[in-house]
């Protein structure tokens, strides 16, 4: 299949990994590969790869030597056969093509290193310094040297920072760009060539070529009309947030205020507009370390503000299609005939009581509402009342 221009494919799955050497297929133990990407090959034929609690060789007459280095991301394997592997977010483990073994540590999360055309080995520091994300290099002699990038990000995780055939090393930032770093002082920024693209693990090939996986989509252009800045330290900070409307800018601005400021907030495609009322879903900081932000907005006398936001990875609060089960201590659910406190109550739903919404919130009378499928309009507020409910909504039931 020719993919060249290509954005969209059906779905990528991933598949069980067959590792291959030369023509032969060899057996390791069971249950030996940890993380799918901790495996990667040397100039000399080696794979390399991540076995929980410790690093493997593979040579390519069958040789295997064990390592007491637990990896935590994935392995690279420089010019010179050296592999590089980073150990639980503060320490990088050097293991020489001789079997030397040197440790690099740090004070923050460094998940990947690439090797560019004049030997430094350089990383993306998604935690980052005083000012935020960073971006350095390990020298030949092990020194470290870092520059302040606050739009730097992990968007390729696995793939944070990769190397091209011309040597240089590419990784992704927050604002859905990509940088080409071919050395301290030449670097090139760029644009993905469609606005709404969601940046994923990528690759580059030759003449800049670049493969990515997307948000369910192979995305496969050429990165051209690059900007060229004077160094490392002059790549551009992240690109103004533009809102859809005046309430995701609402929205926008809580999320901005929950996440700290140099946190990077991604509106997903999950977002509902009713009745003066509105819900927005972003993920804080995606990738590895992310988690769900939602926020509620309302619309009183021509301007938008905050009603709630809750940060989420396994309870989903009230949305559009929810069906949960309600739990009381006591007492029951006013169930309305319309989104107004002085409207007619037309059932109160006790504790065990299965309900699901089914449109567009709603504000009126100080509170959201949720029209609740073959049953009526609910407030807000108690729709957390559940199995799961949050310790600091507990008292709301």
């Amino acid at each position: 299949m020719d993919l060249c221009g290509s954005r969209n494919l059906d779905w990528v799955a991933s598949a069980g990994l067959d590792l291959m050497v030369t023509s032969q297929k060899r057996q390791l133990n069971a249950g030996e590969f940890y993380p799918n990407w901790g495996v990667a090959v040397g100039p000399d034929g080696s794979v390399w790869y991540d076995a929980a609690t410790s690093t493997g060789r593979l040579r390519p007459d069958g040789t295997k030597t064990s390592y007491d280095i637990a990896g935590d991301g994935p392995i690279t394997v420089d010019s010179r056969g050296n592999a590089w592997v980073p150990g639980h977010m503060v320490q990088i483990s050097l293991i020489s093509d001789s079997g030397q073994i040197s440790e690099f540590k740090f004070a923050n999360g460094i998940e990947q290193v690439a090797e560019a055309a004049d030997g430094q080995m350089w990383f993306v520091d998604v935690t980052g310094g005083p000012a935020g994300p960073r971006i350095g290099f390990i020298d030949s002699n092990g020194q470290t040297k870092f520059f302040d990038a606050v739009n730097a990000d992990a968007v390729g995780f696995p793939n944070s920072i990769v190397r091209a055939p011309d040597g240089a090393v590419w990784f992704g930032t927050s604002d859905r760009r990509l940088i080409r770093l071919a050395s301290e002082s030449d670097v090139t920024v760029y644009n993905l060539p469609w606005p709404d693209a969601a940046p994923g693990p990528f690759v580059v090939l030759k003449d800049n070529r670049v493969v990515m996986v997307g948000d369910r989509e192979i995305l496969d252009f050429v990165a051209g009309n690059g900007q060229h800045v004077v160094g490392a330290q002059a790549i551009p900070a992240a690109l103004p947030h533009v809102p859809k409307d005046a309430a995701e800018a609402a929205a926008y601005a809580a999320a901005r205020d929950a996440a700290g400021p140099i946190a990077k907030i991604v509106l997903t495609g999950q977002s509902w507009e009713g009745d003066h009322a509105a819900e927005f879903v972003y993920s804080i900081n995606p990738n590895r370390f992310g988690y769900a932000l939602v926020v509620y907005v309302v619309e009183e006398a021509g301007a938008w503000r905050k009603y709630d936001s809750f940060g989420t990875q396994n309870l989903q609060p009230p949305t559009p299609g929810l069906k949960e089960v309600l739990k009381f201590p006591s007492g029951c659910l006013n169930v309305h005939s319309s989104p107004s406190k002085g409207s007619e109550v037309v059932a109160c739903l006790g504790s065990g009581t299965e309900i699901e919404i089914d449109g567009l919130p709603a504000y009126a009378d100080g509170y959201i509402w949720w029209h609740l499928v073959s049953r009526g309009w609910a407030v807000h507020p108690l729709l957390f009342c559940t199995d799961y409910v949050p310790t600091n909504r507990a008292a709301d039931c």
